[in-house]
């Protein structure tokens, strides 16, 4: 399958793209002119990166309507192509030279992405996912715009099957049946996951409902990765209540996850909406003691000094954006479908101690 990725500098955009290259597919990816984390792709080979900003879907629907159909000949609502042609497997650049299986095209326009004609889109690209950029309501509401544009956009060009990176956050204080997001940014992606779940038509639509996703490549502050290094240095770790149910799942089930549905029959009458977690949910604060003991355990067997005396430091911190609550995570629905998990939450952990240790540590 070709596949369409947006986001894909993110942590959840190229754990997915791996994964599915791994399965053989063809996989693009939609990067913005001036973005810096092109760096986080680096000896990733096999991703086609396509130079294009988000915004211009927002244009297309604006010049095209909601339910636009596409002319491959014509130009687009006024949008029209830099180059003279695209290849069969690739994309012509200004100077007719076709893209080699890591390069980057700076004269893509949507006309040009059309005519490479997906199978499937990911849709991962989210502005203002920190603990402050949740609360922008401005930030979110334009997310929701570009992201129904995307959607159109992919709908009106024969995408077969359209991906949503949905959130935990979009339950809130409820559940996933009635949910009550606590923060514009779960409003703005429930408000999209319904929109998808309505709207499909003969484009199949997989709300992704996201949990916690742990690994490597996740960014340098977060819970886990904060955890881990603290750990290893002897030092303190400041934490809210940590009296909630969570979920993590390591990086690597989560690619496999999204290969795994991206090859499925699909037999549900064309969207529905699946939790992306891993078979058990527990307290935050017991995976939370989890991660410090074995990181004991590692310092141990490196036979490197530790006192053995948590530091971990409950009740220090208020509870972020998206407030205190219970996120229960369908711990089921993957399995059922024939889909097995791989790490174990304790091996996954392990791994990022030895990993961290060398890069932090050993390297610096």
């Amino acid at each position: 399958m070709r596949i369409l990725i947006s986001g894909i500098t993110s942590f959840l955009g190229i754990s997915a793209g791996k994964a599915l290259l791994k399965k053989g597919h063809e996989v693009y990816g939609i990067l913005r002119p001036e973005s810096r984390n092109k760096e986080r792709l680096k000896g990733e080979k096999g991703i086609q990166l396509l130079s294009l900003n988000m915004e211009s879907f927002l244009l297309w629907e604006k010049e095209n309507g909601i339910e636009a159909e596409y002319n491959n000949i014509t130009t687009e609502g006024g949008i029209t192509t830099e180059s003279n042609s695209t290849t069969e497997r690739g994309i012509t650049t200004e100077n007719n030279s076709t893209t080699d299986r890591h390069a980057i095209d700076n004269s893509l326009s949507l006309p040009s992405l059309a005519r490479l004609h997906f199978d499937a889109v990911l849709h991962f690209a989210w502005d203002g996912v920190g603990s402050l950029g949740r609360s922008d309501i401005a930030t979110q509401e334009k997310n929701l715009r570009m992201s129904k544009a995307f959607f159109s956009w992919a709908k009106a060009h024969g995408v077969r099957r359209f991906f949503f990176a949905g959130s935990q956050a979009e339950m809130g204080k409820g559940s996933r049946e009635e949910p009550l997001p606590a923060s514009p940014y779960g409003e703005k992606k429930l408000a999209f996951s319904e929109y998808g779940l309505k709207n499909h038509g003969k484009m199949e639509f997989i709300d992704l409902r996201i949990y916690s996703i742990y690994g490597k490549g996740d960014h340098e502050r977060s819970l886990v990765k904060t955890l881990v290094r603290n750990t290893l240095r002897g030092m303190e770790t400041e934490l809210g209540s940590g009296n909630k149910i969570w979920n993590f799942m390591a990086e690597e089930d989560f690619g496999q996850a999204l290969a795994f549905l991206t090859d499925l029959d699909i037999q549900t009458g064309g969207a529905f909406t699946i939790d992306i977690c891993s078979g058990e949910s527990r307290l935050l604060s017991d995976y939370i003691k989890e991660i410090e003991q074995i990181g004991f355990s590692f310092l141990k067997k490196k036979g490197l000094r530790y006192s053995g005396e948590s530091l971990l430091r409950f009740g220090l911190r208020p509870p972020n954006v998206e407030g205190d609550y219970d996120f229960t995570a369908h711990t089921k629905e993957l399995s059922a479908l024939g889909f097995e998990e791989r790490v174990r939450f304790s091996s996954g952990i392990e791994e990022l101690y030895e990993y961290m240790y060398e890069e932090e540590f050993l390297k610096a």
